[in-house]
């Protein structure tokens, strides 16, 4: 069952308000103690390190300790005292921190009652917010799923889950995901009562509790035909972020990319994934000591982690503009190369690699199937797999099915890569950044220098006879989708002479990272 208590409220339009100036982003995940506090404190502390103007928001009014986090001691007038006052301005409550272009709106507060905002607070909570003269609001939200912290998470332009590799977290950012879009659907018919309630009917007749945005969609249109359309684009427009913290082992750094094909799947929901951050000993110490990780330790493996997930917010945000959602397919649409998750015109040896990924992941041992699958479901999904590999491995069968799916005889190119073409076609040409000897070549780096010089990933294909598929997993660093160092090491000093850099230096120092991911996952180099 969702949380909290509707107290007859309609939940508000669907979407945010783009029209305003600055951008939202709320950090939720549904499980207390993983880390959403510390993540928000030091992802507004990277951005105001960069120049913009942040505030950071305290909206877990029953637990805040936001505060904390950023250094400050508890501020003199906390935000439940404004909005439950439903006087004056949430901006009396703002306070500078000792970051430059830092300013904390604290919930700290210690009054009984403030945990829950009714309907009138939150709508001036969320106005005011709007309305908030500054380049983002960071929202740091509650543990659950009370209609407060998904309304909240739902209004943000950036919605970042956060989950840790535990099967109670896990099973936590599921229920989470699937009360976020129940939530969504309802207030897509803002002002239709009717509808609302048969969001609501559907929602508390699925067979296994909270349905997932699939099932929930089925359900409502079964009963009313006509809100297929709108359910669908809520499903589309939906595309929460997430972010793995705490990591420890191999599984737990491949846990991002395998809950992000789950989700698809099973959901529908364009999740994405932003990367890790690793267990490390200088954030607690960070807590222990009340100052802000990237100050404290702005070197540790955890805070380069954060820097590198908020550049990919920023990547993000930028790539969006101008760009049309779309939605997962759903399993039975998919064809043989989707169901592997490998490019059409793969090779052999991509195709097993990418057979056996897919068979860990659909397993009853992959912890991204925690609460997700059950037998019956990793069954068919093992099904097939086993059929899309066996029609793909074997060139009689894999020709005339190509044939078939491919009628053109141009398998090559997919929607998702005319959908990243497009999107790379609308961004202006990025500085080249500076360059020397001592350069530390990320993927990162390799895609913002090959964008800078106009060159289309495709056509570094042509040239170099290099996959699409391991030249989009080298400049996303997408390790598990990499072959052995031997070939890294080809395949980047390759690209590099495409790109005109010293392909001994590119290889040199993105091989190093690959090595170091590989001995932290415990794969050997072969």
């Amino acid at each position: 069952m969702l949380s909290g208590t509707d107290h007859g409220e309609d939940p508000g339009p669907a979407h945010p308000d783009l029209s305003r100036g600055n951008r939202i982003l709320a950090i939720g995940g549904g499980k207390g103690g993983i880390g959403k506090t510390l993540i928000a404190a030091n992802l507004g502390i990277y951005l105001a390190q960069i120049g913009k103007r942040v505030v950071v928001v305290d909206a877990d009014l029953a637990g805040s300790n936001l505060h904390t986090l950023v250094g400050i001691a508890r501020p003199r007038v906390p935000l439940s005292a404004i909005v439950r006052s439903r006087k004056g301005s949430i901006e009396e409550a703002v306070v500078d921190t000792a970051i430059p272009g830092l300013q904390l709106l604290s919930g700290a507060n210690d009054s009984y009652g403030v945990a829950s905002l009714r309907p009138a607070e939150k709508s001036t909570f969320v106005r005011q917010i709007r309305g908030m003269d500054v380049d983002y609001v960071i929202l740091d939200l509650g543990a659950g799923t009370s209609f407060n912290v998904l309304d909240l998470f739902l209004l943000a332009d950036t919605q970042v889950a956060i989950v840790v590799p535990e099967p109670t977290s896990i099973e936590n950012s599921y229920r989470f995901l699937r009360s976020c879009f129940v939530r969504r659907a309802k207030r897509a018919f803002s002002g239709d009562r009717r509808r609302q309630k048969l969001i609501e009917r559907a929602a508390l007749s699925a067979p296994e509790g909270i349905p997932n945005p699939i099932e929930l969609r089925d359900l409502a249109v079964h009963e009313d035909p006509e809100v297929a359309p709108r359910l669908d684009d809520e499903l589309s427009a939906f595309r929460p972020k997430l972010v793995v913290n705490q990591t420890r082992l191999r599984a737990d750094l491949d846990l991002g990319s395998s809950m992000r094909t789950a989700v698809a799947r099973r959901m529908g929901i364009a999740l994405e994934y932003l990367g890790h951050i690793e267990h490390d000993d200088a954030a607690w110490i960070a807590v222990r000591h009340g100052k802000p990780l990237l100050v404290e330790s702005p070197g540790s493996k955890s805070a380069k982690n954060l820097e590198r997930i908020v550049r990919k917010v920023l990547a993000l945000e930028t790539a969006r503009q101008g760009r049309s959602a779309t939605r997962p397919k759903r399993v039975g649409a998919l064809n043989h190369y989707e169901v592997l998750d490998v490019e059409p015109g793969a090779s052999e040896e991509e195709i097993r690699r990418a057979h056996r990924r897919m068979r860990e992941l659909f397993s009853r041992d992959s912890p991204a199937m925690y609460s997700l699958y059950d037998d019956d479901r990793l069954a068919a999904a093992q099904k097939r797999l086993t059929e899309a590999y066996d029609t793909l491995i074997d060139p009689s069968r894999r020709k005339p099915y190509d044939f078939g799916i491919f009628p053109d005889g141009n398998p090559n190119v997919t929607d998702a890569d005319e959908e990243r073409r497009s999107a790379e076609a609308l961004l202006p040409l990025p500085a080249l950044p500076d360059l020397n000897a001592e350069t530390d070549y990320t993927g990162e780096l390799l895609k913002q220098i090959r964008l800078s010089r106009g060159i289309d990933l495709r056509d570094v294909t042509t040239r170099t006879k290099i996959s699409i598929g391991y030249l989009r997993a080298i400049e996303d660093e997408d390790w598990t989708a990499l072959p052995a160092v031997v070939y890294v090491r080809g395949f980047v000093g390759e690209l590099a002479k495409v790109l005109h850099l010293d392909s001994v230096q590119v290889s040199k120092t993105f091989v190093r990272r690959y090595r170091q991911y590989l001995r932290e996952a415990g794969h050997d180099e072969e």
